[in-house]
């Protein structure tokens, strides 16, 4: 009843909307072209000044000024500037405008067959002068509004068996409708050479109005004076070095601005549609050789991102003044996106303008810190009345209306009468429960319980036999959900044992933004010997009862931990653990497989060598620390949440174990690993390179320890691998081949080409596939051993690229080891 009450006002509410708007504003209208035609995107500002802002998709504009007079610019590339003198005095002016198309001329120039096109001349003066362009100005403030929007265009009737209906009154008829709709208003702080900082001090969403934008022009800025521009890969751009062997370049014409400055229209046309190249056009100044425009479009198939059709990427600079060596500046940048999936069609827009720019202000390198992007805490706060009056690009019809059915559905959403009624229909207990498990939640409350099904957590190994489990997990949220409690208790039946092991964590984060998590673990379980769980629980269970090819090895433990982690500083997070451990050897139970009944399993020791010498049930009591640190570590803070954006050099690692004697332990050592790792060191258009080191030492004695305190190194078991995890894997190995209390120095790393190396197949470039080169290494003083990898990523068909083919050579003691094939998935299997 609430919701039907709150949508009768919806009509009358936008057309308050609309006269709001358009009261408040100070000048407003349309950019039309001769034809009649909407002008979208077109700029509007303040001659002399970067105060302005651009049409909307619909060619409506508004524009705040001072009063007095003042000269209004109206500009569209192709299109003759006007200008128009005001006299504002306070009263709101409709100025409506047609521009007219430019004349577009081209020389009549006889180019021979063999003559190259005028605009290569263009581009090689434009590229020389790149960097001198990109230096111009050494640092600058901005104000910045930015509008996003994300839209359905069009959606099935069912996904996966469920109907989709309006999703809560997000789509319409059509089934088309916004799923993200923001506005925010930021200052933006630059320094040469690539210094950022941007505060966003309003920020307003669509049906949630205590919400934080994800508009961010961090996460956007495109900067086409660099040679390379980042996206799920490194792009070429159109005025790098190398441009030359990428695109081709045509001159299709020449138009004069209102200032009589000759700008060259040059289209941009890839060599190959596969290589991550842009197409379009670029507009180049003649003279000066600064971009004037760009209007450049990438496809999904260049990214090698199947879900994107295509990214469209529009920036309009304006100069400072009217002098010959003015500095330019980016007034305002359009991205245009459409993409889809499971026959969901999304398209988006995200409108960047820029407006009083303080050039060479005077702060200076103390502007700057980690804080890349921060979001006020208060800027969800701003009213209606504030973005009336300042917001640049005036709605559109469908966003003003997008506004008010869901600031009027909001009030429902939120009300704890509506929660509850979501709640009920998704508390109800269904068949399918049973499988996948059941969960029951106080959203009012911020309050959840699950519980996972017996079913769902069946597991199957040598040793236990048929496995269940009941897994319930309760979380109480505070309000804004930055802190919770959680008690995770679980109980484990192993039907071949007959025995049942009960365990239980209990954990408490107080911040989001240090990441401090206090938890106790209490219980019996079974784990691996390596604690890394080098064995996928269900592939091991597929293998065990399908192929009777089980490798797991597990022991048993009564677990008392103790542990803290928290950011002591910016990047550097410490792990503090004091544990208590029983632990007792294990051996099979069973031997029932569904096929190959006359093989037997293998044992549950690690290696057959260990048959007379293996552990008994002991004590166990540790400390251990872990530090981390990732140096000059970027970060967002969103509110009270701090969100980090990671950094460009490695992450150093440093974990201490002790174990001490007494009460009740007689294990006595001190364990020393060292670490480094980079999961993305880009290489722009080679790909980029992962890679992980370590070395580890027991310092001391180490008669006293036991197999399972051993160095172990993750190895392979099966042919079916998870590529998430591979990169810290030996993949030809088994898991305790190697363990050892030696020193030993590891080295694991891979070479993600992307397209560079098929891209240059014909054929296969069109296939979407990707390169992947490795090499891993073990040395000790004992034994060394090292593979080499090549593998095919990016394996799959449509959007669904989800697997990676690898081969891989091994060689010991620098002779040849083995060879083999593995199949990996990218999404996690099982536990």
């Amino acid at each position: 009843m609430l919701k039907n009450l709150s949508l009768k006002f919806s009509t009358v509410l936008f057309f308050l909307f609309i006269v709001s708007q358009l009261t408040q504003a100070q000048i407003y209208g349309t950019v039309r072209d001769n034809l009649g035609e909407v002008l979208a995107y077109a700029s509007v500002y303040k001659a002399g000044s970067t105060v302005g802002t651009t049409t909307n998709n619909e060619g409506n504009y508004t524009l705040q000024i001072p009063k007095g007079k003042s000269i209004i610019q109206f500009q569209y590339v192709g299109y003759k500037t006007i200008k128009k003198e005001i006299d504002y005095a306070g009263d709101p002016i409709e100025l409506n405008i047609t521009l007219s198309p430019e004349a577009v001329s081209i020389e009549s120039i006889v180019i021979a067959a063999d003559a190259e096109d005028p605009a290569y001349a263009i581009m090689r003066k434009a590229i020389r002068k790149r960097e001198y362009h990109k230096e111009g100005i050494k640092k600058y403030e901005s104000d910045l509004y930015i509008k996003g929007s994300i839209k359905v265009l069009d959606a099935p009737e069912k996904f996966m068996g469920q109907e989709i209906g309006d999703m809560e009154g997000i789509l319409d008829s059509t089934k088309q409708g916004f799923i993200y709709l923001s506005e925010s208003s930021s200052k933006f702080y630059w320094m040469a050479p690539n210094k950022t900082k941007e505060i966003m001090s309003a920020s307003k969403i669509s049906g949630d109005d205590n919400g934080f934008s994800f508009n961010s022009y961090t996460a956007s800025d495109f900067q086409f004076y660099d040679e390379y521009i980042q996206f799920s890969r490194s792009i070429i751009g159109p005025l790098a070095d190398v441009s030359l062997r990428n695109y081709k370049f045509r001159l299709e014409g020449s138009f004069f601005d209102q200032e009589g400055r000759m700008i060259n229209k040059i289209k941009v046309i890839p060599k190959s549609s596969s290589r991550p190249l842009f197409f379009g056009h670029i507009y180049i100044v003649e003279d000066t050789w600064n971009i004037y425009e760009v209007d450049l479009s990438l496809t999904g198939k260049a990214m090698k991102v199947q879900t994107f059709d295509t990214i469209r990427i529009k920036q309009i600079f304006i100069p400072l003044n009217k002098s010959k060596d003015t500095k330019w500046v980016l007034f305002n940048q359009i991205i245009d996106f459409s993409a889809g999936i499971f026959s969901f069609k999304f398209g988006g827009t995200f409108s960047y303008v820029f407006s009083n720019h303080d050039i060479n202000p005077s702060w200076g390198s103390e502007r700057f810190d980690n804080e890349l992007f921060k979001i006020e805490k208060d800027a969800p706060e701003k009213d209606s009345s504030y973005w009336a009056t300042t917001r640049p690009i005036p709605l559109t019809d469908d966003e003003a209306l997008d506004y008010v059915k869901k600031d009027s559905l909001q009030i429902l959403w939120k009300s704890e009468e509506y929660l509850d009624s979501i709640d009920r229909v998704a508390n109800k207990f269904t068949f399918t429960d049973l499988l996948f498990g059941y969960s029951l939640r106080n959203s009012f409350k911020h309050r959840y319980f699950t519980i996972n099904s017996p079913l769902g957590t069946f597991l199957y190994n040598k040793v236990q036999g048929a496995q269940l489990g009941l897994d319930l997990k309760f979380t109480q949220w505070n309000k804004k959900e930055t802190s919770y409690f959680r008690v995770e208790p679980n109980l484990n039946y192993s039907f071949s044992e007959k025995r049942l092991r009960p365990f239980m964590k209990l954990s408490y984060r107080s911040d989001d933004n240090d990441r401090k998590r206090f938890q106790l673990a209490i219980g019996r379980k079974v784990d691996q010997f390596n604690e890394k769980n080098p064995i996928n629980y269900l592939v091991n269970t597929w293998n065990s009862l399908f192929v009777k090819n089980d490798r797991l090895k597990i022991f048993e433990q009564d677990v008392f931990d103790i542990n803290y982690r928290e950011e002591l500083l910016n990047g550097f997070n410490v792990i503090a653990t004091l544990g208590a451990r029983k632990r007792r050897p294990l051996t099979n139970t069973t031997d029932f497989s569904f096929f190959k009944k006359d093989r037997a399993f293998e044992s549950n020791l690690p290696r057959e060598d260990l048959v007379n010498d293996f552990f008994q049930e002991h004590q166990t009591n540790f400390f251990e620390l872990q530090f981390y640190w990732k140096p000059i570590q970027k970060y967002m803070t969103v509110g009270e949440r701090k969100i980090s954006l990671g950094s460009k050099y490695p992450k150093f690692g440093l974990n201490l174990k002790k174990g001490f004697r007494g009460a009740g332990s007689t294990i006595a050592y001190n364990k020393l690993r060292f670490s480094l790792e980079d999961q993305y060191l880009n290489v722009n258009q080679l790909g980029y390179l992962k890679y992980s080191i370590e070395y580890g030492t027991f310092l001391g004695n180490t008669d006293d320890i036991e197999f399972i305190d051993l160095f172990h190194f993750s190895g392979n078991e099966f042919s079916l691998a998870n590529t998430d995890g591979n990169l810290k894997k030996f993949r030809l190995p088994r898991n305790y081949e190697f363990s050892s209390a030696e020193n030993y120095s590891t080295i694991f790393s891979e070479w993600h080409a992307e397209g560079f190396v098929l891209d240059r197949l014909p054929v296969i470039r069109n296939l979407g596939l990707k390169s992947v080169f490795g090499f891993n290494g073990l040395y000790r003083r004992d034994t060394n051993y090292f593979e080499l990898l090549y593998g095919v990523d990016n394996v799959g068909i449509g959007v669904l690229r989800l697997f990676r083919l690898d081969f891989i050579w091994g060689f010991k003691e620098s002779k040849y080891y083995d060879f083999g094939i593995q199949l990996g998935a990218k999404m996690t299997i099982g536990g």
